[in-house]
């Protein structure tokens, strides 16, 4: 499964290459 990330501004994503 794909890691995912939180970012600061509080936006969910995946962390994609």
């Amino acid at each position: 499964r794909l890691p995912v990330y939180l970012s600061v501004t509080g936006e969910l994503g995946l962390w994609l290459h």
